[in-house]
């Protein structure tokens, strides 16, 4: 049972559901914690707390600063648990030109630059959309919101996963804790003698890793995570199998353009030194994985990870699948309390997804490991899966305990153009070729059955007798030769087949409130929904590989193109349902225009079909 629980709550009187049990100010009804605080009357302060770290190398320990709501009894002897939500965006961001560079040819050395320390007035407290205050503080809990190193009024500067990431992430759940002190806007001493020293932290995208970062150092007292989109191994942010490779929002993005955009507190050129570094160790020459991003993944600290919540897109590609299916993995391996709900937003936050339904589940996940609340939320199934909007499918793990491999093979199709077959009987033989040319945009061609793009090879199964279910991770193996500037080799699994998709997420013209409203901190959001509309074709999954890291994605080994060499690599973890009638569809070609640099065009591309060919998870009633 949680240490909250045992102080706050006399959980055995909780017999009956219909009951209201009252207990040291909090309310519970029905297995949940009620909305008795007057959110207007909060306690609000701003905390600084001391980091054991020195990121921007001024020879003092950073400072970090927090924002806490609690509810006002907590003045009077009343001990809460403590949401904490950290962001490097409080203190807004910079326009940064370097974020527009969109890479034409092979880049021959690191991209360090022009780049400047911004000018001009502080941005301040920036809040965007955050809701946890809103909802959570009238029910018991202290929301707290934490300035990542670097920005609004924390001192140091931003560096992205590292070690000392984590350490002031972890200070700040020991000062919730207890064993660490703070410091009013006054510099009085003060302590967190409302908490509880329970401890949940919370967000998405990048501020959805920072709560990994906390739970990577084991800190007592941290005992839950909400990662929406997070985080754990920033490698796959930018770098895939060694190749340099981006998200389409974000041509040309990279992690220390990243820092250069959050870089917000008072004095940011104390960072430049910091960034600098950053551009130089992080090797955009090779995207070769080295100690440096070593320092940035977490994967191997799940061991020591409290129970854990994990949110992801599936059509997200900024913070893609895969970083979800890799923590969702190694939590199983450590048998980690785990739960999941798996969208078919992109990188969009549930509440605008399933509204009261996500406000629901969350509330009753932090109520159980916060308050120690008996509601069954670890009972349910695990994971949660939008099937369709709106349509939403239990299952006990991911992926489906039922998908098993299925191995599909590369064929020429009848004649000796394009497209070729993908089949379940028997390998391919001979080879066929194509001609890299990286100008065009990807998703022009993919499902082009005319034989017309001779920049990539595409192979299309028979129509489907039955739906085909596809649960987790794609693979890819082709066997080839190149010859050429262009280091990339690129997967794309495609549903391809007219049929109503969805083509957007949006917010509409109406709102729903969720809590209480104050001036400039609305308790109500627009409603959004998604939007849908006949397409030809799906993208369902892609990734890719530097064919110079065919061995480990640590090493650079030249390629002999007069020599076939065999290329594995791994396409994004998906969830999918192939209708009858629909065909599978499979894509190879070099350069990926949205994602991946952009090397000179031709590059020639000799593929042998015998040694090619995809592996899907599918789940075996498909037949």
């Amino acid at each position: 049972m949680c240490g909250a629980a045992a102080v706050l709550l006399s959980l055995t009187d909780v017999a009956a559901a219909s009951e209201t049990v009252v207990s040291s100010g909090l309310s519970i009804r029905d297995g949940r914690t009620q909305p008795v605080f007057d959110y207007a009357d909060a306690v609000r302060e701003v905390v600084y707390i001391d980091v054991p770290v020195d990121t921007d190398g001024d020879g003092e320990s950073d400072r970090i600063a927090m924002r806490i709501t609690r509810p006002r009894p907590t003045e009077q002897g009343l001990k809460v648990a403590s949401i904490v939500q950290a962001s490097p965006y409080y203190g807004g961001g910079w326009d940064n030109p370097d974020l527009q560079w969109h890479p034409d040819d092979v880049v021959d050395e690191p991209q360090l630059a022009s780049w400047q320390p911004p000018t001009g007035p502080w941005p301040g407290w920036t809040e965007g959309h955050v809701y946890n205050d809103n909802y959570f503080v009238p029910r018991g809990y202290a929301v707290v919101k934490v300035a990542a190193l670097g920005t609004w009024a924390s001192s140091g500067c931003p560096v992205i996963g590292n070690a000392d990431d984590k350490r002031s992430m972890k200070a700040v759940v020991d000062f919730l804790a207890g064993r660490i002190k703070g410091y009013a806007e006054d510099g009085r001493e003060v302590t967190a003698d409302w908490s509880t020293g329970d401890v949940a932290m919370t967000g998405k995208s990048h501020e959805g890793s920072l709560p990994i970062m906390a739970a990577a150092t084991g800190v007592p007292g941290l005992r839950t995570i909400v990662s929406i989109q997070g985080v754990a191994n920033w490698y796959d942010t930018v770098r895939r199998n060694g190749g340099v490779v981006h998200s389409p929002t974000f041509p040309g993005d990279d992690i220390d353009m990243t820092a250069k955009v959050i870089v917000s507190r008072r004095d940011p050129a104390a960072c430049e030194a910091e960034i600098r570094r950053m551009s130089q160790d992080m090797d955009r020459q090779t995207g070769d994985y080295n100690e440096f991003w070593a320092a940035r993944n977490s994967l191997g600290d799940v061991r020591a990870f409290p129970p854990t919540f994990l949110i992801a897109g599936l059509r997200d590609q900024s913070v893609t699948p895969k970083h979800f299916a890799d923590q969702w993995a190694a939590l199983g391996r450590h048998r980690i309390p785990r739960k999941a709900w798996i969208m078919q937003a992109g990188h969009d936050d549930p509440l605008y997804v399933a509204e009261q339904r996500w406000l629901d589940e969350v509330h009753a996940w932090y109520d159980h490991w916060l308050y120690g609340i008996d509601n069954g939320v670890t009972e349910r199934p695990a994971v949660d899966v939008e099937t369709a909007p709106g349509v939403w499918r239990t299952q006990s793990t991911w992926p489906a305990p039922d998908a098993k491999p299925v191995r599909m093979s590369l064929k020429a199709g009848d004649g000796t153009g394009q497209p070729g077959v993908l089949s379940r009987e028997g390998a391919g033989s001979g080879s066929q070729g194509f001609v890299d040319a990286s100008k065009r945009p990807t998703a022009d061609k993919l499902g082009d059955l005319s034989g017309g793009d001779d920049s990539r090879l595409l192979y299309v199964s028979p129509p489907l007798a039955t739906d085909q279910h596809l649960s987790g991770t794609p693979k890819i193996q082709v066997r080839a030769r190149l010859s050429g500037a262009a280091p990339y080799l690129t997967g794309y699994l495609i549903d391809l087949g007219p049929d109503t998709r969805v083509t957007g997420f949006a917010p509409t013209a109406e709102s729903w409130c969720f809590g209480p409203s104050l001036d400039g901190d609305s308790g109500c959001r627009s409603r959004w929904a998604y939007q849908s509309g006949l397409t030809p074709y799906h993208v369902v999954s892609r990734g890719w590989q530097d064919v110079r890291n065919r061995i480990s994605d640590r090493t650079t080994t030249p390629v002999d193109p007069s020599t076939s060499n065999v290329y594995r690599w791994d396409l994004e973890p998906s969830d999918h349902v192939f209708k009858a009638g629909h065909r599978i569809a499979v894509v190879v070609m070099a350069t990926d225009y949205e994602h991946t640099l952009r090397y000179p065009t031709g590059t020639q591309v000799t593929v042998d079909l015998a040694g090619s060919g995809v592996t899907l998870p599918l789940t075996p009633s498909d037949g």
